[in-house]
């Protein structure tokens, strides 16, 4: 049985969870970037349009989002988690055979329709500010660096691709940024 997360990692054991690569906007960008896209669905224009994501609102748009990922053929843990404030998910199927491809094209149809815009607007009500998501990612990668590993930049590329080359000192990393972020006043 395949399982990938939300986060756009795939293994057959693995997860992450989805606000660590989720880059948040500012809470009314959001909400006016919202409004003013022309392809939001209404799903989410009808949530956004009070300019603030209640809990209830992002619960409602995470198990949308879970919902249509499972018409589209996969099997959705979706768990809320307090300690970060966002919503995991683990995606299984049957099979490994095609299972990037379908994860994939059901996200692309799914995100966009009932979670992209509710969830940043919701990370960034409910999440670090950019400073502190900026500070976090950086020591992330000097971290990686102190340990020996090439990472050239705290991009989310970057750190995606050293999660997949080292994932026991990036959890390590990670372990160390956050209890880092926890200590300050």
């Amino acid at each position: 049985m395949a399982l990938r997360d939300a986060s756009g990692f795939s293994s057959w054991a693995r997860w992450i969870p989805i606000l660590a690569l989720t880059v948040a906007a500012c809470t009314s960008q959001a909400g006016a970037r919202g409004l003013a896209t022309p392809d939001l669905s209404e799903f989410q224009r009808q949530i956004l349009a009070d300019g603030e994501v209640t809990f209830a609102e992002m619960e409602r748009a995470a198990l949308a989002y879970a919902e249509c990922m499972r018409e589209a053929g996969l099997q959705v843990d979706t768990t809320y988690r307090e300690d970060i404030s966002a919503y995991q998910y683990t995606f299984t199927a049957p099979s490994p055979e095609g299972f990037d491809d379908l994860v994939e094209s059901a996200d692309a149809r799914c995100r966009p329709r009932y979670l992209i815009e509710v969830e940043r607007a919701w990370a960034d009500q409910a999440g670090p500010t950019r400073e502190e998501e900026t500070q976090f990612y950086e020591a992330i990668r000097q971290c990686l660096v102190d340990r020996g590993h090439a990472v050239p930049s705290s991009d989310r590329d970057e750190l995606s691709a050293a999660y997949d080359r080292w994932p026991d000192d990036y959890d390590a990393c990670f372990g160390e940024a956050e209890r880092s972020q926890e200590a300050r006043p």
